[in-house]
């Protein structure tokens, strides 16, 4: 178990390193993420609650599409037979899964923090706001992080994560809509706990394809 945390820990340290080299990915999306809530606020000046919640959904989605699709783009025919030879596949995929997560989880709380700064942020459920965006930011992570490992072998990787990727990730969006809702105030709504269980259940069963699936598809 210790060598299996390890290896995990040393390919997420060696995707950062060299997302750190360059950086363009990455600062493309947090410029994306100012972008957006710059330009909404210069269209809208003041929105309501409720667009709120439309807007940061919307930009935290494209934002998590447009990072995690990249996550085997550099993986060519070589390095492919590199890894399948040097680590077991469920490492590879979890270690790509926890750093986009992690990066997911910078790219929230910046936009949270820019869209307070320009926009009035109307959330009083500061907690369970933040659940809503660690449960739908991993549900992301580990829908997208696969979607990009089927999309690499058709040498199409942003339309097949597109197609595939978005009709998979309905129930964990519109889910996290209501919590963030609830958050807000908008909607009195005493199932918060059962919208919770509901969106972690979502997770772990996604997760458990993946994990399931994935070594049959990096060996072929």
């Amino acid at each position: 178990m210790s060598a299996f945390i390890s290896n995990i820990i040393h390919l997420f340290s060696q995707q950062l390193k060299l997302e750190w080299k360059s950086p363009f990915i990455i600062g493309g999306n947090l410029l994306y993420v100012i972008g957006a809530v710059f330009i909404t606020y210069k269209i809208f000046n003041e929105i309501s609650a409720p667009v709120w919640v439309c807007v940061f959904w919307l930009i935290f989605l494209f934002t998590a599409l447009n990072s995690t699709i990249h996550s085997f783009s550099r993986e060519q025919s070589d390095s492919i037979l590199f890894y399948y030879s040097f680590t077991n596949p469920v490492v590879l995929y979890l270690s790509r899964v926890i750093f986009n997560f992690f990066f997911l989880m910078i790219s929230a709380g910046l936009l949270s923090f820019f869209m307070g700064l320009f926009l009035r942020n109307p959330i009083v459920d500061h907690g369970l706001f933040f659940i809503a965006m660690v449960l739908s930011g991993l549900g992301f992570s580990i829908q997208f992080t696969f979607v990009s490992a089927i999309a690499v072998h058709t040498h199409q990787s942003n339309t097949m994560t597109s197609i595939l990727g978005l009709p998979l990730i309905i129930p964990i969006l519109m889910t996290a809509v209501k919590l963030t809702l609830i958050s807000a105030e908008v909607i009195i709504d005493d199932g918060s706990d059962i919208d919770i269980m509901i969106l972690s259940a979502i997770d772990m069963i996604m997760f458990g394809i993946a994990v399931i699936l994935f070594p049959s598809l990096w060996r072929s």
